[in-house]
């Protein structure tokens, strides 16, 4: 009677078939999953870079509003937006308010008033004035670093740039050349850099800055625009 055989060398063929077949399994799961994040990222909402303009969307003059009633002054933003934030030392005092909307939250703004942070250089410039106890504003720039000497959009030279005086429409404001594809706005009067002074009829003379960020693929100006037309002086 003949002794049972085992196939030891079939078994060991069988063992590495079967290791191949996971590892070519793993291979498949992570470039799949690699290729869907790659999906993600190049659809994320993201800033614009470049010189190139962005498109603007019209804004919505009649939706909801939300009322801010500070002790000097008062204004409107959109519905969805909420305070997130308040710096107040010896130097600065200003409030932070983000959009929340869904695919539209890329955007917030931070009202410095009276501490203002004079040297605080901006990518574009929302030049305003003083009319009795509102501001009235002009239109808003191009990316300073367009008309400003030094000024880049190559990456490499804007970060060898520096903070630079620049000028639209007669009015002076500083240009963040280094930081060149931020989307910050800024205003400034002919009254000096980051700075106008409003005059209410009970607290008298204060002074405001307003910073717009708007790092949305479709930027919007237009909010600003309209937050800063609703200001009014107590």
């Amino acid at each position: 009677m003949e002794s049972p055989s085992y196939h030891y060398r079939k078994k060991r063929k069988i063992k590495k078939r079967w290791r191949w077949a996971i590892l070519a399994f793993v291979v498949l799961v992570a470039i799949g999953a690699g290729l869907f994040g790659y999906d993600i990222y190049k659809h994320r909402s993201q800033p614009q870079t470049g010189a190139t303009k962005t498109s603007q969307l019209s804004y919505d003059r009649k939706g909801p509003k939300l009322t801010i009633d500070e002790p000097t002054f008062s204004l409107q933003l959109p519905g969805d937006w909420r305070e997130t934030a308040r710096i107040n030392s010896e130097y600065q005092y200003g409030i932070t308010w983000h959009a929340t909307k869904h695919k539209e939250d890329n955007r917030f703004m931070t009202l410095y008033v009276d501490k203002i942070p004079r040297s605080l250089a901006v990518n574009r410039l929302l030049p305003v004035e003083a009319v009795g106890q509102a501001i009235r504003h002009g239109s808003v720039s191009e990316n300073c670093a367009a008309y400003t000497e030094g000024g880049s959009f190559d990456p490499n030279k804007a970060l060898r740039a520096k903070d630079t005086a620049a000028k639209w429409q007669d009015v002076t404001f500083l240009c963040d050349l280094p930081k060149v594809f931020d989307s910050v706005i800024g205003t400034s009067s002919k009254e000096g850099i980051n700075i106008v002074s409003v005059t209410g009829p009970k607290q008298g003379k204060h002074s405001y800055f307003f910073v717009y960020t708007d790092h949305n693929v479709n930027q919007n100006d237009e909010i600003l625009t309209e937050i800063v037309s609703t200001l009014k002086a107590k």
